[in-house]
C-alpha cells in the first residue's frame, strides 16, 4: 500500500499492546454455564423418564408374576384339600394298601383314671 502517510516497508509500533478482552471471556464463560445447565436439564429430564419407564415395566412383570403365584396359591389348596379328605383317604388305604378298619377284638379300651 503506498499513501501520503504510508511508506513501503514493515510497520512497527513498539506502543500497541495488545489487551485480553475480559468482557468477551465473561460473555463465554455465561454462554457455556447456560449450555451447560440446558444440557443437565435435558439429561436429567431424560434420565427421570427412563427410570420412571422401567420401573414401570417392572412393577407390570411383579404383577404378572403376582397373578402367577396367585393362580398356582389356589391349585395347590385346593389340591391340598383334595388329598386331605377323610373319605379319600379311607379309599386310597383300602384299595392301595389293603387296610380295613380294626375289628373289636384288636381294641384295647384303656381306663383313665
Amino acid at each position: 500500500m503506498t499513501g501520503p502517510y504510508i511508506e513501503g516497508g514493515t510497520f512497527e509500533n513498539t506502543h500497541l499492546v495488545l489487551e485480553r478482552d475480559l468482557h468477551k471471556g465473561r460473555e463465554q464463560v455465561t454462554l457455556v454455564v447456560a449450555v451447560l445447565a440446558v444440557v443437565a436439564t435435558l439429561v436429567l429430564y431424560t434420565w427421570v423418564h427412563l427410570e420412571i419407564r422401567n420401573t414401570s415395566y417392572r412393577i407390570e412383570a411383579l404383577d404378572s408374576d403376582l397373578e402367577l403365584l396367585q393362580r398356582r396359591e389356589r391349585e395347590l389348596n385346593l389340591e391340598a384339600s383334595y388329598l386331605e379328605s377323610p373319605e379319600r383317604i379311607e379309599r386310597e388305604a383300602a384299595e392301595k394298601l389293603g387296610m380295613v378298619g380294626p375289628r373289636v377284638e384288636q381294641l384295647a379300651f384303656v381306663s383313665v383314671e
